[in-house]
C-alpha cells in the first residue's frame, strides 16, 4: 500500500507534539514522577552494549525498539541532557564498575500527560 500525502501529514501532526518545546517543559516538570513511578522499570545494560553504543544513547534505544518520538523522554528520565553522554563512565578511570540501569518510563503516564497537554492547548 502506498502512502499518500494526506496520510503522511496526519502522522507528522500526531508526532509534532513530541518535539514541541512547551510539551518538553511540561515533561520536565514531571521528570521525578517518571523516575519514581511504581510502573517504571529498570533493566541492566551490560558493558558490551555500553561500549558498543558509547556516545550514542539513541542508537541503543533504536536497537531496543524504542520509537524515535520517545527517545528524548528516555534520555531525560535516565539523567542525560544529551545522548552523547551515554557511556561516559568508560572514560572515567575512577569508576568502580561499568554498568547501566535503563529506566523505562510508564508510557501510559506519558500518554496521559500528552493528552492533557493537547487538550489544554486547544482550549
Amino acid at each position: 500500500m502506498a502512502f499518500t500525502v494526506t496520510t503522511l501529514s496526519r502522522s507528522s501532526e500526531n508526532t509534532a507534539v513530541y518535539y514541541d518545546p512547551e510539551f518538553r517543559t511540561v515533561l520536565e516538570s514531571h521528570m521525578q514522577l517518571f523516575r519514581t513511578h511504581p510502573s517504571t522499570q529498570a533493566s541492566p545494560i551490560g558493558p558490551d552494549k555500553i561500549h558498543q553504543y558509547e556516545g550514542d544513547f539513541y542508537g541503543l534505544l533504536g536497537e531496543l525498539g524504542i520509537l524515535m518520538e520517545h527517545r528524548w523522554l528516555y534520555m531525560r528520565v535516565n539523567g542525560m541532557m544529551n545522548p552523547n553522554e551515554f557511556g561516559r563512565d568508560l572514560q572515567n578511570p575512577y569508576a568502580d564498575r561499568i554498568g547501566f540501569q535503563l529506566l523505562t518510563p510508564p508510557m501510559d503516564l506519558f500518554g496521559d500527560i500528552r493528552l492533557l497537554f493537547l487538550t489544554t492547548r486547544t482550549a
